[in-house]
């Protein structure tokens, strides 16, 4: 019975590390528990085997078994869970990309008609009036902000159709 009692002990320490390796928490308690009831075993099983050498070495393999298979999974696992995570950042910031591209057509849109409307208002062609107003920031006359085009000197400037 104490076998089925230390190994079921040892296998329930180790979904306690593995959980908390999972959530981050600390896992220094449960690998503690792990590690001792893994050498308790060792040391039970080589006291029950018969008092010949390979008889205690072959007793001693399935607790140590259980432990490093333990190991081994938990490194998997814990592979596996940073890819995820590495994923859903991934995905969070292609999300973000869209929806700034959004917002970026928005305004270029909002910037056309705007410029498609001074075309029609002053009788120049689109890329004239881009020059213009290129022109006007640069001279520090405008400037261009999330609402639109503003004045900063006025200069007195009319443009004849």
């Amino acid at each position: 019975m104490y076998p089925a009692i230390i190994d079921g002990a040892i296998i329930v320490f180790s979904l306690s590390v593995l959980r908390a390796n999972l959530t981050r928490e600390r896992t220094v308690y449960p690998w503690v528990l792990v590690s001792v009831f893994t050498l308790l075993s060792v040391v039970l099983n080589i006291i029950h085997a018969q008092q010949e050498l390979l008889a205690q070495f072959l007793a001693a393999i399935p607790p140590v078994a259980l432990f490093l298979s333990f190991e081994l999974l938990l490194a998997h696992l814990k592979e596996t869970a940073v890819r995820l995570e590495a994923q859903n950042s991934l995905d969070e910031i292609v999300r973000e990309i869209r929806e700034k591209e959004s917002e970026l057509d928005g305004i270029v849109r909002n910037r056309t008609e705007t410029i498609e409307k001074l075309e029609g208002e002053i009788g120049r062609s689109k890329s004239t009036v881009g020059g213009y107003l290129s022109e006007m920031q640069v001279a520090n006359w405008i400037k261009k902000g999330e609402l639109g085009w503003k004045v900063l000197k006025d200069v007195g400037i009319r443009f004849a159709k």
